[in-house]
């Protein structure tokens, strides 16, 4: 394959980093114990509608589209350099920034959620890093450990990755995918509800199958041209898959689950709905996505490029600025959901100026040390 730069892909990677700093910043104005240490009282209906329907879209399918862009570079990348640089320069990109907000910033931030009641020393020995039942965990970090890990794997088996050049998926093989998706993710839930972490919020088992297979189907979409080969309609028939679950979602919870929670779990007719709606829209936009990006993103500016660059960082900060609007906006009289889209579009905003700035102070200070070491 040609050497060249994915512009649709790196777009499409800005999008879906908006849509996780929308989703986090909208967490505080629903009316349900989503581990979000900030929640806004008196939540009106329309919000659990609103925002549950977004909430339960973003959780189908945002991460496992993630996992597929990651895995679809993977490949482009070993094409430039060889294994071993490769993993060094990921591991540093993904391990530093873990390190640092596990054992350095969580702490701290943790500690100031907690009201500050007592010392920050008793804090961090006796609740943070307590290793029975203390607070620990990745955080949003999670995905880069887990994305560590899956790139070792891939690139370990990259020369054995492949399919015939001249294969590209079918409806029959699409659907195979949903499929397998849908029957091995409702036999984990029978076991693992959602919602819950292995220790450290290391990984959410209940979404495991559909990280792995999307992250491999990512790998296999570069080494075999698919989004080149995979025709604009069909894309068109998934995206309209899709959007018809969505519109669904809620006749599915009154009418199916009969008001029932939508993160269905067990041995239940309720949990194959809820897993089979989630694997439907997953696939549906993890095949619309990419092909409607590249019909009309593929392209780029000076603005796309710093954003495109900056898109790791805001995952990275973003709750650093979205946790802070909500305490303000806390005292504000403003609708609930008019709050969650305010402070989504200044949370966004604002993540990514940071980071922009970051990278601009950064590059201006090597320029200058590299100028005084010329004179």
């Amino acid at each position: 394959m040609e050497q060249k730069r994915f512009y649709y892909m790196d777009n499409l990677k800005i999008a879906l980093t908006c849509l996780v700093v929308a989703n986090h910043a909208s967490q505080a104005y629903v009316d349900q114990n989503n581990g979000w240490p900030i929640h806004q009282d008196q939540i009106p209906p329309i919000n659990q509608v609103v925002l549950g329907v977004f909430h339960s879209t973003n959780a189908a399918f945002f991460m496992a589209i993630f996992f597929m862009i990651a895995g679809f570079f993977i490949p482009a990348a070993l094409e430039k350099k060889d294994a071993k640089s490769y993993l060094i320069s990921r591991t540093i990109k993904l391990l530093v920034p873990t390190l640092i907000l596990t054992l350095l910033i969580f702490p701290i931030l943790g500690y100031g959620l907690s009201g500050g009641e007592g010392s920050f020393t008793d804090f961090v020995t006796y609740r943070y890093f307590n290793l029975v039942d203390g607070e620990i965990n990745f955080g949003q970090t999670w995905f880069c450990v887990v994305l560590l890990l899956f790139t070792y794997l891939a690139t370990l088996l990259n020369k054995r990755i492949q399919i015939k050049n001249s294969f590209v998926p079918k409806y029959t093989h699409i659907l195979v995918i949903v499929g397998v998706v849908t029957v091995f993710t409702f036999l984990i839930r029978i076991v693992v509800p959602t919602g819950y972490w292995l220790p450290l919020h290391f990984m959410e088992p209940a979404r495991i199958v559909t990280n792995v297979i999307f992250f491999a189907l990512g790998v296999l979409a570069y080494k075999n041209n698919w989004f080149e080969k995979l025709k604009f309609r069909t894309g068109v028939t998934w995206g309209i898959i899709a959007i018809v679950m969505i519109i669904l979602n809620q006749p599915i919870v009154v009418w199916i689950l009969k008001n029932t929670d939508f993160y269905g779990n067990g041995m239940t007719l309720n949990s194959l709905f809820v897993v089979l709606w989630e694997t439907l829209v997953c696939i549906g936009f993890c095949i619309s996505l990419p092909l409607f990006f590249k019909r009309w993103f593929d392209t780029t500016t000076p603005i796309l490029k710093r954003c495109g660059k900056a898109s790791f960082g805001v995952y990275l900060i973003h709750p650093f600025i979205a946790i802070p609007l909500q305490v303000i906006f806390q005292s504000i009289e403003l609708h609930a959901l008019l709050k969650a889209v305010v402070v989504s579009i200044l949370s966004i905003f604002i993540s990514y100026l940071m980071i922009i700035l970051y990278h601009v102070g950064m590059k201006s200070c090597s320029n200058i040390l590299s100028r005084l070491n010329k004179s």
